[in-house]
């Protein structure tokens, strides 16, 4: 069969401004400009915070280049692939060693939020779960505020997918499933719950995390951790919902905003020298310490233009004054945040060295971009497209992977921005020698770019889109931003694609295993994975799917669903979770602005406690397609053609992982950790 990308989209239109990449691909963006509207009026202005604004640009053709760049290839306009033949992609047809998997976060799957002895993080703060009691908490009596730009207000982490307690259960699914590769995320408030290493390491975190990764070793899984997936312990982030505190003020903590204040009033990164560096460095080699002689590959950071870029009013936590700019406060946060993967990468060389750890281990900084592809031939659109990719993607990678030996900020942002903070000469060179084994990248979508009258424009075509309003489906724009990583940090740099997903809404077991999107969305990226592999000598050693099941979807809540299994999250009501009468915070005006009212009262929204041990996993095509790829595929053919045969026969029965039965309208259906069906195709882990 052949799939085709006929159905046509909305145009979706944002304008940006002066600063690179201000644009919206929320829903929350009514929301936003509201209170922009609000701020401006001088409810913002009154609290004396720092708002840089920087001249709108509106130069001539290629602004931000010396030089228009060239077309991106493959593929030229007009030239996209329209439809992608269905053929078996198996681990044969890729190189050998080449890694496919699946990954989650520990924020977003482990529940247990104030279990065995964790802290209280930025994301417990902005969802306004009850953290009253917890170490680091900034909140002292509940009901605890909620953060306004919050979309599914009412949702929390706080039971989630309940893997704190169901982890044996779900690497056992794992295990069913033939997964061969799983990369997962240490939560940093369970294993330092302030964030300060004297002030205590939680022994329980400790030991939670070496049980998983002994159950995953024992069932021939290989795991992959990411030190850091945006769950700041808030011990290190002083925070105050009435009076915001001045920045740049060492009398506060100040995360990753940790900074000095210079005599023209600019907030200069507090790097080398900051306690957020220092105290990043010390969790990091707890955990190299620990788990160095079972894990093998590490990254030090996920998507950190994700957790600073949108964490100033656009979706992520912590979203909170005075950092609201985001002009300003993303380039502090990401100049710590490259300085602190460094610190990481040079006691990570030095374990090497010492013997601790071999040198067969891999380090690296998993980085996100979507590709932008220009309009039209035009040389302002080509450039445009370009300028994006680098304030995303170059953003970071161009300090720490270096272009033609320099690592520093792409020329573009520097020539064209507000405000950029400067690395001094001796941090280039540290970044030069200490760099990664290899170039971490997630990527989901695909947009055309054009400049016209001195603003960028974002259209989609008629690409199809995911429940995310972000999220447009173009596996060429895969190829491409392959070849763009290529091209720019060297042919032989080994890229490893670390999250690559589909959403959607579906409320139920049968609707969700039916994932036609899902299902297209792997067929046609790995097939364009492997053209980059084979026709354009990209060194791409992994795909890793993103996510195993549904789980908490950040400020969407659970309403977005992005798992390769369907997940029966039970809803109910939690106690620890806002409520109506939960206050919420406003962070544009930086003070309480009234109450959540029945945002916060609608049915399921969030997971509760009681039934959270009931939760089962459900099977879904997708999940079966990659199966396809990591099983075996002279196990996959039959009299009816190569995989026919395995899709009817897992397609006709209901797959369902957990304990217990799963009431669906056609009667119950009883849950295991195994699969009658599976077990025939699956190579034992």
């Amino acid at each position: 069969s052949w799939f085709k990308i006929v159905k046509p989209f909305t145009t979706l239109l944002f304008q940006f401004e002066a600063g690179i990449m201000r644009w919206l691909t929320w829903s929350l963006l009514p929301f936003r400009a509201f209170t922009e509207e609000a701020c401006l009026s001088g409810e913002c202005d009154g609290v004396g915070l720092l708002q840089t604004k920087g001249k709108e640009e509106t130069a001539a053709d290629c602004r931000g280049f010396e030089k228009c760049p060239e077309w991106p290839m493959p593929y030229h306009s007009g030239e996209y692939p329209k439809e992608y033949p269905w053929k078996s992609l198996t681990m044969k047809d890729f190189p050998p060693g080449f890694m496919l998997g699946v990954g989650t976060a520990a924020f977003q799957i482990e529940g247990a939020y104030n279990e065995g002895g964790r802290g209280a993080s930025i994301w417990d703060t902005y969802v306004g779960a009850n953290t009253v009691g917890m170490p680091g908490s900034v909140c002292s009596e509940a009901p605890c505020p909620l953060n306004s730009v919050m979309a599914d207000k009412g949702a929390t982490g706080n039971v989630a997918n309940n893997h704190y307690h169901k982890y044996k259960e779900d690497v056992a699914m794992m295990k069913a499933i033939g997964l061969k590769y799983y990369r997962f995320s240490v939560a940093w408030p369970r294993i330092v719950p302030t964030g300060v290493v004297k002030d205590g390491i939680n022994q329980e975190g400790i030991a939670f995390y070496h049980s998983l990764i002994d159950e995953l070793i024992k069932s021939g899984i290989t795991p992959i951790i990411t030190i850091y997936h945006w769950d700041l312990p808030q011990g290190l982030l002083d925070m105050n919902f009435d009076s915001p505190n001045p920045p740049c003020d060492k009398r506060y903590k100040q995360g990753w905003y940790e900074c000095v204040m210079s005599a023209d009033n600019k907030p200069v990164p507090s790097g080398m020298n900051s306690m957020i560096v220092s105290e990043f460095l010390q969790y990091s080699e707890i955990l190299l310490k620990e788990y160095g002689k079972k894990v093998k590959m590490w990254a030090t950071f996920n998507e950190a233009w994700t957790f600073t870029h949108l964490a100033s009013g656009y979706g992520k936590a912590p979203s909170m004054q005075p950092y609201m700019d985001v002009d300003v406060w993303p380039k502090v946060a990401g100049h710590n945040v490259i300085l602190a993967h460094l610190k990481v990468v040079m006691k990570f060389r030095e374990m090497q060295t010492n013997g601790h750890l071999t040198p067969g281990h891999r380090i690296f900084i998993t980085n996100n971009q979507d590709w932008r592809e220009p309009l039209t031939d035009k040389a302002e659109d080509i450039a445009a497209a370009h300028y994006l990719v680098e304030g995303g993607l170059g953003w970071y990678c161009d300090p720490i992977y270096g272009v033609n030996g320099v690592h520093d900020y792409p020329y573009s942002m520097k020539s064209t921005l507000p405000y950029m903070p400067k690395f001094s000469e001796e941090e280039k060179s540290l970044l030069k020698a200490y760099k990664p084994d290899a170039f971490g990248l997630n990527h989901y979508g695909t947009s055309f770019v054009a400049y016209d009258g001195g603003k960028y424009t974002i259209t989609h075509g008629k690409l199809v889109q995911g429940k995310s309003s972000w999220l447009f489906r173009a596996a060429w724009g895969y190829r491409k931003l392959l070849n763009w990583v290529k091209n720019r940090y060297g042919a032989d740099l080994e890229i490893w694609g670390t999250e690559a997903g589909w959403s959607d809404g579906i409320e139920t077991a049968l609707g969700g295993k039916n994932d036609f999107g899902r299902l297209t969305y792997y067929q046609e990226y790995l097939q364009e994975a492997l053209n980059a592999i084979k026709e354009d000598g990209v060194k791409m050693k992994s795909f890793m799917a993103w996510s195993l099941m549904d789980n908490f979807e950040w400020e969407m809540g659970y309403s977005e669903r992005f798992g390769c299994l369907w997940n029966e999250f039970l809803w109910e009501t939690d106690p620890n979770a806002p409520s109506a009468n939960s206050p919420i915070y406003n962070p544009y005006a930086g003070k309480i602005s009234g109450k959540c009212g029945d945002e916060c009262s609608r049915a399921k929204v969030s997971p509760g406690p009681s039934r959270a041990k009931g939760q089962t996993r459900h099977m879904r095509n997708s999940m079966l397609r990659l199966i396809e790829a990591w099983g075996v595929p002279e196990k996959l053919s039959g009299p009816n053609g190569p995989n026919e045969d395995f899709f009817q026969a897992a397609t006709s029965v209901s797959i369902c992982f957990g304990k217990g039965t799963y009431e669906t309208e056609d009667g119950p259906v009883e849950c295991s950790l195994e699969s009658d069906v599976l077990s025939k195709i699956v190579v034992p882990a």
